[in-house]
């Protein structure tokens, strides 16, 4: 006669095997590095960079490439962000934003958006992505960009732009505490079209 089988047990239905957390821990230290470098004030900064010192210490200790990896992304995701601060705050644009200069500006147009400020009424806000500036009896290319603001009679006008266009217009310019924009950008006139948009942005 046969031998018979060996009974086997079931499987377990949950999983044993081990997460895998280096993706998650590298997006981590990437998103903190960005904040620390643009939102989180000098202090911050500073309280980054020794942060992803300190990362790199304890994974030298711990001979881990991990640590390692994680210090490291924070520490040029920290310097990445910092210096586009630090970029944005620089040049003509920057300067003369401090003076609260009026200027007319050339740039293309982002998506637009319109919002409740207050008493007020409405404001139409877009980012702006500067060619040329004229102002104080100069004139610059840049690719710094801007915040647009407009409000009262000058809200349709810009409302009614497609994103793309290439405009001109006066604006004055004021400093302001968002590190992705170099300067708002406070409607003066109404804009002038001196482009549509290319065939890329028309389509989407």
């Amino acid at each position: 006669m046969a031998p018979r089988p060996t009974p086997t047990l079931p499987a377990p239905s949950g999983s044993e095997e081990s997460i895998d957390w280096r993706a998650p821990l590298l997006a981590a230290a990437c998103w903190l590095g960005g904040w620390l470098g643009t939102d989180g004030g000098a202090g911050w900064t500073w309280a980054g960079a020794a942060l992803g010192a300190a990362l790199l210490g304890v994974a030298r200790w711990w001979r881990s490439r991990l640590w390692a990896a994680a210090g490291l992304a924070l520490v040029v995701a920290l310097a990445l962000a910092a210096g586009r601060v630090w970029v944005a705050g620089q040049g003509p644009v920057a300067d003369l934003a401090a003076e609260g200069a009026v200027v007319t500006v050339e740039g293309r147009l982002g998506d637009g958006r319109q919002v409740m400020a207050g008493p007020g009424g409405p404001v139409w806000l877009a980012p702006l992505t500067l060619q040329r500036l004229d102002g104080r009896g100069a004139a610059w290319s840049t690719g710094s960009s801007v915040e647009v603001s407009a409000t009262g009679d000058r809200l349709d006008a810009w409302r009614r732009l497609a994103p793309g266009a290439t405009v001109r217009a006066l604006v004055k310019l004021s400093s302001g505490d968002d590190p992705s924009i170099t300067a708002w950008a406070s409607a003066r006139a109404s804009p002038e079209l001196v482009a549509p948009p290319n065939l890329l942005d028309a389509a989407v």
